[in-house]
């Protein structure tokens, strides 16, 4: 018996998403651009043929609005400072102290108290009291 392709569901596609795979389609090759995009190879097929005849519409979406060079430059410098604030506030949340995993154990005198415990103690009063005489 033939091996049969799994069926692709059928699917409405946005006419920007369209443009996009027929761009990719155009810089990756069809093929390797339909199996990116997991759509079939005659849907990219047809929607190229579409674009020559220029019933896409791909000359009416907003990525194709020329902007002059001034423009692309102050987006791309605004992008660079984007992206060095995000790399600062990761590494600061990289590097931030982390909750303890386990609970830490102060020895007063002649006891052992939980640091929560031992917190707790100086509350109301200069001098730790013993966890015993708070309760």
């Amino acid at each position: 018996m033939g091996h049969k392709k799994a069926a692709v569901p059928s699917r409405r596609y946005t006419n920007e998403f369209k443009i996009e795979a027929v761009r990719l389609g155009q810089s990756v090759g069809m093929s390797e651009a339909s199996r990116r995009l997991g759509i079939p190879d005659s849907s990219l097929f047809s929607w190229v043929r579409l674009e020559h005849a220029g019933k896409l519409g791909s000359s009416a979406g907003p990525s194709t609005t020329p902007r002059s060079a001034k423009e692309l430059e102050a987006e791309v410098d605004r992008l660079r400072r984007e992206l060095i604030s995000v790399k600062t506030d990761n590494e600061i949340l990289k590097n931030r102290p982390r909750e303890r995993t386990r609970p830490k154990w102060i020895e007063t005198g002649d006891e052992m108290l939980l640091s929560s415990t031992y917190d707790r103690c100086f509350i109301n009063s200069q001098e730790p009291i013993s966890p015993r005489s708070t309760g």
